[in-house]
């Protein structure tokens, strides 16, 4: 018996430290938004994203890095900022503006749920959050009034949306900051 719960509570602790939950998003050098990293606090863990193209700057591909995983966020057709794709591995997201012309809201399609991301004032992009924050538990708001440099992140969603979890930050820092 005692074996059984010791091989539980192996498996219990591995299935937990495989989470990736992102706490905070902050950008690496004080006068620049095209480099960022991204911290679980609580884990210690860290990660980073950049932008692929600096010189000459080229806002439309970014890499994420978190541990082994890789990450890819950019837009579908270049020239089109409506649309925008995170391809992780095997897996791709895809977010579109939710009405043409209108980048403070957006329709994002994971697995089979449908998100719409949104900042709470569509004024003030300093909060974001899920239009259904009982269904899709994740905000995200400046650490700073505004300071689009240090981000914290409420995320309670289910373990296996990571994809997820990196869009949602990629379409806010890249909507709330400067270019």
């Amino acid at each position: 018996m005692s074996r059984l719960l010791f091989i539980l509570s192996f498996l219990l602790l591995h299935i937990a430290a495989q989470a990736q939950y992102i706490t905070m998003v902050r950008t690496v050098w004080d006068d620049r938004f095209t480099e960022w990293e991204i911290l679980d606090e609580e884990t210690g863990e860290s990660g980073e994203i950049r932008l692929r193209w600096t010189f000459p700057l080229d806002w439309t591909v970014w890499d994420i890095r978190w541990g082994d995983t890789t990450a890819e966020f950019s837009q579908t057709w270049r020239g089109n900022p409506e649309q925008w794709d995170l391809v992780m591995g095997t897996q791709r997201v895809t977010a579109r503006t939710r009405w043409p012309g209108d980048y403070t809201e957006w329709r994002i399609r994971y697995m089979d749920e449908t998100v719409i991301w949104k900042p709470v004032n569509q004024f003030n992009f300093e909060v974001w959050e899920s239009e259904d924050l009982k269904r899709i538990p994740y905000r995200m708001y400046t650490l700073y009034e505004g300071d689009p440099r240090d981000w914290v992140i409420e995320d309670e969603l289910r373990e296996d949306a990571f994809p997820l979890r990196l869009l949602l930050i990629m379409l806010t820092i890249y909507h709330s900051t400067p270019k």
